[in-house]
């Protein structure tokens, strides 16, 4: 009985020694810093849709620009001239990256895949048809490599 007694004693003790683990979680870098950096355009792709989700068209085109961001700053290789400025942010739980032109002009997209080697850019609006009805829906992706 003893034996058993001193058993049950023991048992809290070891319990609570198996919940203790010396294993840290590394910190993962915030996604400004994976966003940071020069990135080759590899591929963009557009889809476009009508309200009911039927392909109207779809077109692949092999990426040719060169992306920098800087922290801020963003400079696009097809467009030399053009300075953007960039904030990278969160809405409804879902990365976002904005950049703007001047006063007048900025462009917003999810962010649906980021990390060290790789991030996809996507922006979806609305266009017009053939009769210039604004029911069709393009969603554009811009692949990103890291350089």
């Amino acid at each position: 009985m003893k034996k058993l007694f001193f058993a049950l004693l023991l048992l809290p003790f070891l319990f609570s020694l198996s919940g203790c683990s010396d294993d840290e979680e590394t910190p993962q870098p915030d996604l400004e810093t994976y966003v940071k950096g020069t990135w080759a355009e590899s591929k963009v792709t557009i889809k476009v849709t009508d309200l009911s989700g039927v392909t109207v068209s779809e077109t692949e085109s092999v990426g040719y620009g060169t992306y920098v961001l800087d922290g801020s700053n963003l400079s696009i290789s097809f467009m030399p001239d053009f300075k953007w400025v960039y904030s990278i942010g969160q809405r409804n739980d879902e990365p976002f990256i904005a950049a703007t032109y001047g006063q007048n002009f900025s462009l917003e997209y999810k962010i649906i895949v980021v990390s060290n080697q790789e991030m996809i850019w996507q922006r979806a609006s609305t266009q017009p048809d053939a009769n210039g009805q604004m029911n069709h829906v393009s969603v554009q992706n811009i692949y990103l490599n890291r350089k």
